[in-house]
Parts: C-alpha cells; structure tokens; sequence
C-alpha cells in the first residue's frame, strides 16, 4: 500500500484526541480556543475515510451552521486532501470524494433535513453547545446505527447545554464506550505566555475561564458561585458522597413562587465538615408535595 502525506504534524493534544477516538465509540473533547481542534477532527475524518472497509464509506463534519462550516472547515479539508491521488472537491455540496467510493462532507446543524436518510461510519460534531440540542439525538445517532459509527462532540464551553451534558456523561461513564478530555490554554502551552496575559487583560474572568480554562460553570450568565464551584472542582471536593444513617440529614430550601423550589440535603460531620448528599428542585407544587419528598427520602432529619 503507497504511502501518502498530508503534510499534518499532529501536536501531543492532538495525537491524545486521535487516540481516544479510535479507541472510543464516543469521544467528548472540551477545547481551549486555537487548540487545533479542527484540524485535527478533520485530519482523522480523511485517515478514516481512506482506511475504512466498509462499502462507500461516508463520513461527515457537522458545524452549528452551513456558512460556518464551510467557512471554518472546507479550506482545511481540500488543503488535507489535495495530493490524495484521485480526489474530487465540490464547492456547491460541500463533498470530498476519495477514491474507493469514500465521502467526507460538511453539513450544518441549522439544516437537519439534509442530514436525513443518510448514513455515517464516523462523524464530527464541532461547537456541539452552540447547535439544536435534537439535532444528534433525533437525526445523527440513527443515521450511526446501522454502521456502528463514531461521533466526536468538540467545542468550548457556552453554558449549560448539550455539550456540558455529553461531557458529564463522559466523565462519568463505566461502559468503556465513551472518552473524555479537556485541553486547559494554562496546561496545553500552545499559546505564548504574553499572548494568554494580553487575553486576560482584554476579557472578564468569567470570559477567559470560559474561553481558555475550559469552564462550563463561568459561561452560565449570572452565575454567582462559579469561580467557588470551579475551585470546588480543582481541589477535589466534588465527588460521590454516601449517606451516613448515623448522622441526622439538614434541609435547605428555595422556596420559589414564580419559579422552582430547591432543596439541598446536608450532614455535618463532628469536625464541622458539612457535605452535601442529595438536591431535589421541583415547579409548580405545594408543600404537601415537598413534605412527601423528604418523607419517601428515608433520612433521619
């Protein structure tokens, strides 16, 4: 089999993204800004497009919209692709075709109909957090099914979405089916000091966490705790924690009229330790209906 180059020299953050992809069926990758995170994303559609051994394999690049993907992506892809012997480029579709049947093309999420009655064997879902929520969910993950495909959710944090979900499940996932990595600017080393410094300077703190330190809690408009849940986070004190029967069980309510009510349950440990153990929040409900929650709870209050 010839050998061909695509002039790509993958960075230590993105040869760890190539890795998790071919070993994970679903890989969720929290980005700093100028990361290289498409490019990479693209580099490993064409390496799976040209070494796929399925029939007519068809892979895709799906962008928040149609003008956004064409103006991030299809530039990177022609120029990855150009020396593949027996490539075609159609500027109106959007389509790379590869020799062997093989597809790579870019779609955007604000046109799902277009994404209809297709399949993939591998797709990219670039700033997941800024596309329609049901676009994976109802269009993409059954066009996957039948091809067993992949899907790789990129973008930087923008609030508590879609994205911030995948991520959760992610992290929390025992099923060895999902992978999940996160490139902090502070960590990467990517971007030059005094390039990071200048960008400090130029934005809010909630603004660089978001964009540079990968914070999902920062991009929540009107988040009050989010640099303490963030350093919460940091030193390790967010975790499981089990009831302890031993203990009695502390309420704290919300009580909200014209929106929800919330309860956080605590315990105090003798050493003045306080955890948190559970939360319920609820809309539209009396206090009878609390009253039955912290009843059905089992906890000693």
């Amino acid at each position: 089999m010839s050998t061909i180059d695509l002039g790509y020299r993958p960075r230590p953050q993105q040869v760890a993204l190539h890795r998790a992809i071919e070993s994970h069926r679903w890989t969720v990758a929290v980005c700093h800004r100028r990361m290289g995170k498409t490019v990479a994303a693209l580099v490993h559609l064409i390496v799976a497009a040209l070494e796929c051994q399925k029939p007519r394999p068809r892979f895709a690049y799906v962008g928040p919209t149609y003008r956004q993907s064409r103006l991030v992506a299809w530039d990177y892809l022609k120029a990855y692709t150009r020396d593949i012997p027996g490539v075609e480029h159609r500027e109106s579709e959007l389509v790379c075709n590869l020799p062997g049947e093989r597809r790579i093309q870019l779609f955007g999420a604000d046109q799902p109909d277009s994404l209809r009655g297709v399949y993939f064997d591998g797709l990219v879902l670039d700033e997941y957090g800024m596309q329609a929520g049901n676009v994976f969910s109802e269009v993409l993950r059954p066009a996957l099914a039948d091809r067993r495909g992949w899907a790789l959710f990129l973008g930087t944090p923008n609030g508590h979405n879609q994205f911030h979900e995948a991520a959760k499940q992610a992290q929390a996932d025992e099923t060895g089916e999902w992978a999940y990595l996160c490139f902090k600017a502070s960590e990467t080393g990517i971007l030059a000091p005094d390039e990071l410094a200048g960008a400090r300077d130029a934005m809010t703190a909630d603004e660089y966490a978001q964009e540079f330190e990968c914070s999902f809690t920062a991009a929540v408009r009107g988040s009050i705790y989010g640099p303490e849940i963030d350093a919460a986070r940091a030193e390790g004190r967010v975790g499981t924690v089990n009831y302890d029967p031993v203990l009695p069980v502390d309420t704290t309510w919300d009580l909200g009229v014209g929106d929800a009510t919330s309860i956080w349950f605590s315990q105090t440990l003798r050493s003045g330790e306080i955890r948190l153990i559970d939360y319920y929040e609820a809309s539209g409900e009396g206090l009878p209906h609390y009253a039955q929650v912290l009843q059905r709870r089992g906890y000693t209050y």
